[in-house]
């Protein structure tokens, strides 16, 4: 098929700097005109597959600052109609820098169940609030649906047990009843991190003041010690300051 194979070793680009050797200088930077490794591979094999490999140790795989652990988890429900905002909440007035985390599995997936459920009842909003101090991190998912029956709260996170009714928007999916085992294996998922969950209703949540009045509908608190999902060290064994956004 007269195919090529490029292979990049990644590990080699994780630095910001390092970029530009990989696709080339942007417009008015010096090399501009010279192209990357990647750009210039290609330009003289065009039919080629491309190969990143990742080292074991690459600490951009392994972590991430925690909003884009949540915009991972949330990327593949940010095209289904409802719309997704995502804030950013101190609980300390002290500069207290960016979490982190690990980018575990079983973080990502309950995440990624907890926001598909919140997706499917709402009407048109859901909001993922990120919110940390200096020894936890929270992360709160709240929809402005009917909110979780009353009776059912104390029983959120048993297997096969239906917990609300679709709106009649996405009712139309007959064998669909509800998120029943969803929120088991999400909140399964996230207590084997070490997270605590409550679940409750913007009604009768008192978190909930005038400035989020419209968020009355189901509301998932998330928390975690930041002693157990915090990114431990980078190569050298100190702590690596991430920008984020």
């Amino acid at each position: 098929l007269n195919i090529n194979l490029l292979r990049f070793d990644m590990s080699e680009y994780m630095e910001r700097h390092s970029v530009s050797r990989l696709i080339g200088s942007p417009p008015g930077y010096v090399g501009f005109d010279q192209g990357g490794a990647l750009t210039e591979a290609v330009n003289k094999n065009p039919n080629s597959v491309v190969l990143g490999q990742a080292g074991k140790d690459d600490q951009h795989m392994r972590n991430a600052p925690a909003s884009e652990v949540i915009r991972e988890a949330a990327e593949p429900h940010l095209d289904r109609g409802i719309e997704i905002i995502f804030e950013i909440k101190l609980k300390s007035k002290e500069d207290i820098s960016h979490p982190v985390i690990q980018r575990r599995p079983e973080i990502i997936h309950g995440l990624r169940n907890m926001i598909q459920n919140a997706i499917d009842f709402a009407d048109s909003k859901v909001w993922i609030v990120l919110s940390w101090s200096e020894v936890d991190i929270k992360i709160t998912i709240n929809d402005d649906g009917p909110g979780f029956p009353v009776q059912m709260i104390s029983r959120i996170g048993d297997p096969f047990v239906s917990y609300r009714k679709p709106s009649s928007a996405r009712g139309k999916q007959p064998e669909y009843e509800g998120m029943g085992l969803g929120l088991f294996i999400a909140k399964t998922l996230l207590e084997r991190t070490n997270a605590k969950l409550n679940f409750s209703n913007g009604a009768i949540n008192p978190n909930v003041g005038a400035e989020t009045a419209d968020r009355m509908g189901a509301i998932v608190e998330i928390f975690w010690s930041r002693a157990d999902i915090e990114r431990k060290t980078n190569f050298s064994g100190e702590n690596e300051n991430l920008q984020v956004f």
